[in-house]
Formats: structure tokens, sequence, C-alpha cells
């Protein structure tokens, strides 16, 4: 994706295990001091989306636009924290993969899921 962004699929999980995970990568990247950056701490901003069969989000596509919204999200809401996304009279765009993930964006509209 670009610059400082990442994303994590994972299979199988449910929104409050993406969460879950989300709110774990966030401490543990606040709680390492950083060798290359001269012992200095940084923090991180978290976006996750969800997508199960049958659910509102009918491809890839449009899960990585609802993470990154939920990313910036959480970048406005102070940074250091993450968000997820909530959908709400969005319509997304048609697409043809069905297959059903959890994707947890670093640095995405959402509610507030840490400090």
């Amino acid at each position: 994706y670009g610059g400082e962004e990442f994303l994590a699929v994972l299979p199988e999980t449910d929104r409050d295990g993406a969460r879950l995970v989300a709110e774990r990568i966030r401490r543990a990247i606040r709680e390492t001091s950083f060798a290359g950056l001269g012992g200095r701490r940084v923090t991180v901003s978290l976006g996750v989306a969800v997508r199960t069969p049958g659910g509102d989000v009918p491809c890839v596509e449009t899960l990585v636009a609802r993470a990154d919204k939920a990313l910036y999200a959480a970048k406005d809401a102070g940074r250091d924290c993450s968000m997820t996304y909530e959908a709400e009279a969005e319509k997304a765009p048609a697409c043809d993969d069905r297959s059903g993930a959890a994707l947890a964006v670093p640095g995405v509209p959402g509610k507030a899921d840490g400090p």
C-alpha cells in the first residue's frame, strides 16, 4: 500500500477478534523501545474493517477502502488508537470476489477501540 501503511488479513476472524489483534499490535508497538531510533518509542494508529460471507462488503477493494477510512478516523481522533469501520448507509460497488476475512490497517469511519 504506501508509505508506512501495511495490512494484516485475519482469516476466520470476527470483528471482536480483529479489534483485539489491532489493540495488541498497538500496545506492543507503543511499549517497544527501538534501538534504531535511539531507544525512542513510537505509536501507531490502526483501522479495522471486517468482511464476512454474505455480508455487506462485496469485494476486497471495498474492505481495504473501509479499513483506510477507519485508519484516518483513528489518526483524526488523536493517534495511538485503533478504530473499527462501522457501516452506516454506505452502498458498496459490486464485485465478483466473495471470500471472507478481517483486515487491520495501521495508521481507518469508525469507533474508538483504545485510548
